[in-house]
């Protein structure tokens, strides 16, 4: 059931990511997304202490994917083509999704400038990420949790971010440095075609897929 409260939060975060994909974070004040929500300034502060703390729900709204692919293979039954397609589907939602992404680095600035309510919330959700990734890999390709599965999440966590700073700044890595292939090789346990493709310093076409 939506809440007023929850109808009232949305309108603003609605109002912010408009505001800061139109004119960028540093511009926005909480009146103007007051007046840009339709909402009174103390409504606004009654919800939200700090832009910051907006600029927060709005990247943890929108980055919930290996939570609740985690969450569906832990209580529902699953196959690996399935999971193996969310996960390519994800990498590529991720990579693509500019705005959303330009909001995430919006707050990693300000988490590492000194906010330091946002950088603790940034860490917790950081670790949650990286429990979900982990939950996907120790499943999917059936190994124990361990200080390795624990490596394998944050590599391909920092792998995902550094594509998402890459494809902000105008590198289209998903398509023309052949990302989405080696992906696909990697997560459908195909490594001797992996190891063959970074021999043969070539990307197979779709057909010999």
């Amino acid at each position: 059931m939506i809440t007023n409260s929850d109808q009232q939060k949305r309108k603003i975060m609605e109002a912010a990511k408009k505001v800061i994909t139109e004119q960028g974070y540093g511009k926005l004040t909480l009146r103007q997304l007051a007046a840009e929500a339709g909402i009174s300034p103390g409504t606004l502060y009654y919800y939200y202490k700090s832009k910051n703390l907006i600029l927060y729900d709005l990247v943890d709204h929108s980055s919930r994917e290996a939570d609740s692919l985690a969450r569906d293979m832990k209580t529902k039954p699953w196959k690996a083509d399935e999971v193996f397609n969310r996960m390519i589907n994800m990498l590529n939602s991720r990579v693509r999704n500019t705005d959303d992404n330009r909001l995430f680095f919006y707050m990693m600035y300000e988490a590492l400038s000194g906010d330091e309510e946002l950088n603790s919330k940034l860490l917790d959700k950081y670790e949650s990420w990286l429990d979900s990734f982990e939950d996907i890999f120790t499943m999917y390709f059936d190994i124990p949790k361990s200080p390795m599965s624990r490596a394998l999440a944050i590599v391909v966590d920092s792998v995902v971010d550094g594509l998402c700073w890459k494809q902000l700044l105008g590198l289209n890595t998903i398509e023309e440095m052949g990302v989405e292939h080696f992906f696909k090789l990697f997560f459908g346990g195909r490594f001797e075609e992996l190891l063959h493709s970074f021999k043969e310093g070539g990307i197979p076409s779709e057909e010999a897929e």
